[in-house]
């Protein structure tokens, strides 16, 4: 599990919403919300940055290695998109992302159908069902 705490734009959607300057990062009381609930239901977590891009062919060795330098844990496709619209529209948005698949030892690890992967997705959104009116 990844609490992202910021995004790396590098997709088309934000660019719409902000200017280049600004940085794309959640709702800091719905952080504290979702953070307090998966430690309240026991699911161990990271948070940190995302880099968030549209282009998965362009992520490279040396991008991965420059942007886990100052932070980021993980590569998504939509956060920055959502923290920036969210900034724009002065709404809270926040992120809970299941890593499913791994690139990081060189080689793509699917595990989109892991039983480990299924079983956290589970605990998370039963949890979510459960307790949403706390966040």
């Amino acid at each position: 599990m990844i609490v992202p705490t910021f995004a790396i734009r590098e997709e088309g959607t934000s660019y719409h919403y902000l200017p280049p300057s600004v940085i794309a990062k959640p709702s800091l009381d719905l952080l504290k919300s979702i953070k307090e609930l998966l430690s309240k239901v026991g699911i161990p977590f990271k948070e940190g940055g995302v880099w968030t891009t549209d282009a998965l062919f362009r992520e490279t060795p040396s991008k991965v290695h420059a942007y886990s330098k100052i932070g980021v844990l993980a590569v998504d496709m939509e956060c920055s998109a959502i923290f920036s619209l969210s900034i724009y529209r002065k709404v809270e948005s926040a992120a809970l992302l299941v890593i499913t698949d791994t690139l990081w030892e060189g080689v793509w690890k699917p595990a989109f159908e892991d039983p480990r992967v299924v079983s956290v997705e589970k605990r998370v959104s039963e949890s979510l069902v459960m307790y949403w009116r706390e966040l």
